[in-house]
């Protein structure tokens, strides 16, 4: 529309190569989740989750580039709208579960992913169908990113790329090396916590400091030590306010189970 206000020809639009940010996120387990439910509670309930995270999206300069099954993917010009948008969609997300556990219904889960680089925009398709979208390493990085949330036990996943975008942002901290599907080297991701509660917060980044230097001790191979720091980590965090038996940060005995598995290899 802003094309053709302008005078132009969206059909001829040339494909370029662009700088942006790119966010997926993906319901978790829908397949189960629809088992479930009826095909119309669970048409009701992705509508109420889309209409929150597009608004999110919208509502920060962002754009809703397409849905895809159960998933969004939206991309932004400006890293600081995305980061804005991410935070303030899961904090909308998180508010729609108070509601359903009020109700004593089951959370609903998304996990979110985001990485910043070039793409391809352009018109993709045919005369049949186009669609304007955007295409790249940078899209299936983002993808794979948000898919590894369950194996870190996180909400928010980002890239390094990202990350450096946002130096003066407290609410990120490194989760560790992950091979994704596709590449050939494993990456390390960064979890996004902002929208957390303040006790949550103030714990994590806390942690932040002395997961960066587990990482390099388990990079230079100092196993036994990264383990021992990682351990007493475990034993000070504070408890999960509403799940018994588990600890307030999950992610930090993902992160030791998987030195170990290291050492066993």
């Amino acid at each position: 529309l802003q094309e053709m206000e302008a005078g132009k020809n969206p059909l001829s639009y040339q494909a370029e190569t662009i700088q942006q940010c790119v966010v997926f996120v993906d319901m978790r387990d829908y397949t189960q989740f629809s088992e479930s439910n009826n095909s119309y509670d669970s048409f009701e309930i992705l509508n109420e989750s889309f209409m929150q995270i597009n608004d999110s999206v919208f509502s920060n300069n962002g754009e809703v580039n397409k849905i895809i099954g159960d998933a969004v993917m939206a991309t932004f010009h400006s890293a600081e709208d995305c980061l804005k948008s991410v935070v303030d969609l899961r904090v909308r997300l998180c508010d729609i579960n108070r509601k359903r556990i009020t109700s004593l219904k089951h959370p609903i889960h998304f996990g979110t992913g985001i990485d910043f680089g070039p793409v391809l925009s352009g018109n993709f398709g045919s005369i049949h169908k186009l669609d304007r979208t955007v295409v790249g390493d940078t899209v299936n990085t983002a993808s794979r990113i948000e898919s590894v949330n369950k194996e870190f036990m996180t909400d928010v996943l980002c890239s390094r790329e990202f990350v450096d975008l946002h130096n003066d942002y407290p609410y990120m901290r490194p989760a560790g090396y992950t091979k994704l599907k596709g590449k050939s080297r494993k990456v390390l991701v960064y979890e996004i916590f902002g929208h957390h509660s303040e006790p949550v917060r103030e714990w994590k980044t806390s942690t932040t400091p002395i997961l960066s230097k587990v990482i390099q001790l388990e990079l230079d191979g100092h196993y036994a030590e990264a383990i021992s720091l990682m351990e007493e980590l475990v034993a000070k965090c504070p408890a999960h306010s509403y799940i018994e038996s588990e600890i307030m940060d999950p992610t930090l005995n993902v992160i030791v189970k998987a030195i170990k598995n290291k050492i066993a290899a």
